[in-house]
C-alpha cells in the first residue's frame, strides 16, 4: 500500500475517531448534566417544602416578643420554639432549623432548635438571640427582598457546608417579619455529583484510550450509557422513594377526631391517581365541641399539589388548636396559599364549621361540587360561595346557613362526578348522603384506575 493510501487511511480513522470522540464527549456531558438536573431538583423541591412548613409552624405573635440577647432561656422562648424544634424532629437530614429577622440592613439569628436539637446531636453550635448572620446566603437576602421562598447554592460557612432553603413568616396583617431558614448537610450531595463525575469522566478517558480500536470503543460507549442509565434509574428511584416519603408525612397529617366517637359514623372513600394526591381532608372536633371539616383538591399532580396540600393542613391544624373562629382560621389559610400556591395554580376548596349545637353550619366552598347536609328539618345543598384560590385572591369569604338539628354531611372532590372511570350521576351522589350505597361506590372507586383523585368524606351523627 503506497503513502498516499495510507495518509487517507489515517485520515479517515482519525475522522472517525474524533467523530466518536465528539459524540461520546457530547453524550457524557449531557448525561452528567441531566443527573445534576435531576439531583439539583430533588434537592430544590425538598428544601422549599421543609422551609415553608418551617416558617408555618412558626407562631408570628410571639415570635414578635423576642427581641433580646439572652432570652433563649426565657419560658417565652420556649414556648416560641416548640413547634419549630417539634417540626425539626419530623423531617429527616436536617441540620440546622431557624429563623432570622432584618430590623435594619443587617440580619440577625431569633430562634434556633439547635438549642433543643443539641441534646441529641453535641456537634450543633446553637446561634443566640439577635446574634449577627454574617455573610448571609443570597437566596436569604432574595427572600428578605421579594417575600418568596428560596433555595441557595452549597455555602460553606463557620457552621459547616450546607444548602439552605429560606421560607417568608409573615403576621396577621400580611406583613413579612421574618425569614424561616432550614439547613441540609451538603456532603452527601456534594458526594453524589462527585461520584457521577468521576464515573463520566473514567469513561471519557477509557474510550479516548481504545478509540482506535472501533469495536471496543463501541462496547466501552455503550458499557458507559448502561452505567449513566443505571445512575438515572437510582437518582429516579430515590425520587420516588422521597415521594413516598412526602406521601406518608402527608397522611400523617391527615386528622378524624370523631373515629372512635360512639355518637358519629364517619366514612371516607379516597383513592389517588399517584404516589402524591393533591386532596387533603381532616375532620377536627374543635375546644368548643363543634366540629370543623374540609377536603381540599390541588389541581395536577405530583409534589406541588402535595406540598400545598401538606401546607394547608399543617395551618388548619394549628389553627384550630390555638381556638380560632372560622374567619380567623380562613385568613390564616390565604396566607398561608399566597405564599405556597404557583402564579397559576389554584386550590377548590371546602371548609366547614359546625358550632356544638349543631344548628347551623358557616361553610367556604370555591371550585367545589355541592356539599349536602342534612337536618331535621330536610336536606340541602351547598353551593360554592367563592371562585378557587389564587394568589391574587384577596380572601376567602365564609357563609352562614341554619341547619336545626344537623344529623349529616357529604363532601367530595370533582374526581367522583368527573373521572371517566366513576362518573357518578347527581342522583348517585344524592343517595351517597343516606349511607346505603357506600359499599357500593367503595368497590367501584377501588377497582377503577382513576385519572383523578377522589375523595368522598361523610359525616353522620347518631345520638
Amino acid at each position: 500500500m503506497g503513502l498516499p493510501m495510507r495518509i487517507r487511511a489515517l485520515k479517515d480513522a482519525a475522522l472517525l475517531g474524533a467523530t466518536i470522540a465528539l459524540v461520546v464527549t457530547v453524550t457524557l456531558g449531557w448525561v452528567h448534566q441531566h443527573a445534576k438536573e435531576l439531583i439539583d431538583q430533588a434537592v430544590h423541591q425538598e428544601l422549599l417544602w421543609k422551609a415553608t412548613a418551617a416558617a408555618a409552624s412558626v407562631d408570628p405573635a410571639k415570635h414578635r416578643q423576642i427581641t433580646r440577647p439572652g432570652q433563649h432561656t426565657e419560658p417565652l422562648y420556649q414556648e416560641a420554639i416548640a413547634p419549630l424544634a417539634a417540626f425539626h424532629q419530623s423531617v429527616d437530614a436536617l441540620t440546622y432549623v431557624y429563623t432570622t429577622v432584618r430590623p435594619e440592613s443587617e440580619i440577625f439569628f431569633l430562634l434556633d432548635t439547635a438549642w433543643i436539637m443539641k441534646q441529641y446531636d453535641s456537634d450543633l453550635i446553637p446561634s443566640g438571640v439577635m446574634e449577627p448572620y454574617s455573610e448571609p446566603d443570597e437566596a436569604l437576602l432574595r427572600t428578605f427582598e421579594t417575600g418568596v421562598a428560596q433555595v441557595g447554592e452549597v455555602l460553606i460557612d463557620e457552621w459547616g457546608s450546607f444548602i439552605s432553603g429560606f421560607a417568608p413568616i409573615f403576621d396577621e396583617s400580611g406583613t413579612l417579619i421574618a425569614v424561616a431558614g432550614v439547613d441540609l448537610d451538603a456532603a452527601d450531595y456534594l458526594h453524589r455529583l462527585g461520584e457521577i463525575f468521576e464515573i463520566l469522566l473514567y469513561a471519557l478517558a477509557l474510550s479516548l484510550v481504545l478509540i482506535a480500536l472501533i469495536s471496543y470503543i463501541i462496547y466501552r460507549v455503550r458499557v458507559s450509557a448502561l452505567q449513566s442509565q443505571k445512575l438515572l434509574q437510582e437518582y429516579k428511584d430515590a425520587l420516588v422513594n422521597e415521594h413516598h416519603q412526602a406521601r406518608n408525612k402527608q397522611v400523617g397529617m391527615v386528622a378524624n377526631d370523631f373515629e372512635h366517637d360512639p355518637d358519629c359514623i364517619v366514612q371516607v372513600l379516597y383513592k389517588a391517581s399517584d404516589i402524591l394526591s393533591g386532596d387533603a381532608y381532616s375532620l377536627h372536633r374543635t375546644p368548643a365541641n363543634g366540629a370543623f371539616i374540609y377536603l381540599i383538591d390541588g389541581m395536577g399532580h405530583g409534589l406541588l399539589p402535595s406540598y400545598t396540600a401538606f401546607a394547608v393542613s399543617s395551618t388548619v391544624k394549628q389553627s384550630v388548636s390555638q381556638g380560632d373562629d372560622f374567619a380567623t382560621m380562613l385568613e390564616r389559610v390565604c396566607q398561608t396559599l399566597r405564599n405556597t400556591l404557583g402564579e397559576e395554580e389554584q386550590l377548590s376548596y371546602s371548609f366547614f364549621h359546625i358550632p356544638p349545637d349543631y344548628q347551623s353550619i358557616e361553610y367556604a366552598i370555591g371550585g367545589m361540587y355541592p356539599a349536602y347536609v342534612g337536618y331535621s328539618g330536610g336536606s340541602l345543598a351547598l353551593s360554592a360561595n367563592n371562585p378557587p384560590f389564587m394568589t391574587f385572591m384577596p380572601t376567602i369569604t365564609p357563609a352562614t346557613h341554619a341547619t336545626p338539628g344537623l344529623k349529616k354531611m357529604l363532601v367530595y372532590t370533582d374526581g367522583l362526578v368527573e373521572d371517566s372511570h366513576l362518573a357518578l350521576s347527581a342522583q348517585e351522589v344524592a343517595a351517597l348522603l343516606e349511607g346505603d350505597t357506600f359499599s357500593q361506590v367503595s368497590e367501584r372507586i377501588k377497582e377503577a384506575d382513576v385519572e383523578d383523585d377522589t375523595t368522598v368524606l361523610y359525616f353522620e351523627r347518631t345520638s
